[in-house]
């Protein structure tokens, strides 16, 4: 085979600084334009004065940039799948059986050695394969898979890719060398290796939809460089990165967890169970106007124990009425929350109060303990909701 790294001809702008938002694990939001990002921390310009925020205070930086348009390219679109779970699109995609190469609508010319790619995804996913091709690379395997699709099935054969361009596969299979028709397969999944993604420092978002755990990060002159594995460092202009993520575990939403004990005790007779993510019809949350897509909704009296094995040192939530009835005035709770059996917060909390951010210490705490207990108005529309509530580690 021969090989050719083939441009697409991409051109980037890179104008002004780009204004961005810098959130840290303290609750707190820094606005301005992005100076660089280096030596561990990241460096803004917030009102005419620099700074600086080391890498395990932030949370994410976050740009206010466009989504990639339609692009031209005619060529076959591959989805790059890496052992620490970065996905990436290439157009002109091949391998010579040491590096996959092509081209990265965002960073242009790229290349990633082959030993950190666990899958390569040549066809696009529908409802018949989406869940085929997950199960196929959730499988433990020794060996490379050659997926091809017939009808509505993912099926394969297990044996050695030597190499492949936009043409053909090169495929060992009992022995032989087989060319195949790349038109014909569906994807490849390489032999199952470790993660690797315990380095990683913060996972990149570019405006075409690609998201790259890396292990090293800079930015400098507007360009930013990221080692996204072992020997392969990416370039590629700040325009086109739409959020840095620096949480990585460090931030668990509590209405992903299961409570290690749910007390309700009904006023009447009617019972309220807890909610995550929505209200007890289904809805959004929402405090004083603002819609959280994560969250707790919680009706008097209910009380909640999480078992935190002293892994977390802080909530972080907003609190108040929900709004489906906080605009009729109704509602009224008593909130308690402990940290083992020291009480940190204890307020009552009502429809006409405006919603208030919640920063509670957890440092040590084996366990979290939330009551929501009855106020001065019976149980009637008693809906608290912790929008956004998160422990951090």
């Amino acid at each position: 085979m021969k090989y050719w790294i083939l441009s697409l001809g991409l051109f980037f702008t890179t104008a002004d600084l780009m204004a961005a938002e810098v959130a840290t694990l303290d609750g707190k939001v820094h606005s301005g334009e992005i100076v660089s990002i280096a030596d561990g921390q990241v460096t803004l310009n917030e009102n005419g004065a620099p700074v600086s925020i080391p890498f395990d205070r932030a949370m994410a930086v976050r740009w206010d940039s466009p989504a990639a348009s339609a692009s031209a390219e005619t060529r076959a679109e591959t989805r790059l799948r890496l052992h620490n779970g970065s996905q990436a699109t290439l157009f002109a995609a091949q391998c010579d059986g040491r590096n996959v190469q092509g081209v990265n609508p965002s960073a242009g010319e790229v290349s990633v050695p082959h030993s950190a790619v666990q899958a390569v995804l040549f066809k696009s996913l529908d409802e018949k394969t989406r869940g085929q091709w997950e199960e196929l690379l959730a499988k433990s395997n020794s060996d490379d898979l050659l997926v091809i699709r017939k009808g509505d099935t993912l099926d394969f054969l297990a044996g050695v890719v030597t190499e492949y361009d936009e043409a053909e596969v090169n495929f060992l299979y009992q022995g032989s060398e087989i060319p195949v028709k790349r038109e014909k397969v569906f994807g490849l999944i390489h032999p199952t290796r470790d993660s690797g993604n315990g380095t990683a420092i913060g996972q990149v978002k570019t405006v075409y939809g690609d998201v790259l755990f890396v292990d090293g990060l800079s930015l400098q002159n507007q360009t930013v460089t990221l080692q996204v594995a072992a020997n392969a460092s990416w370039q590629l202009p700040q325009s086109q990165i739409r959020e840095i993520d620096f949480s990585l575990g460090r931030v668990v939403y509590l209405s992903d967890l299961e409570p290690e004990m749910v007390e309700h005790t009904p006023f009447f007779d009617t019972v309220w169970t807890y909610q995550r993510d929505r209200t007890n019809v289904g809805a959004p949350l929402r405090l004083g106007g603002v819609e959280y897509a994560k969250g707790v909704w919680i009706h008097s009296k209910t009380s909640l124990t999480y078992r935190l094995a002293g892994d977390y040192t802080r909530l972080q939530a907003m609190i108040g009425i929900d709004d489906a009835v906080a605009a009729n005035g109704l509602g009224q709770v008593r909130v308690q929350i402990k940290a083992d059996d020291k009480v940190v917060f204890e307020e009552d909390v009502a429809a006409l109060d405006a919603p208030r951010a919640l920063e509670i210490d957890l440092t040590s705490a084996r366990f979290l303990h939330i009551l929501v207990d009855f106020g001065s108005g019976l149980d009637i529309s008693d809906h608290l909701v912790l929008g956004d509530a998160r422990l951090i580690k």
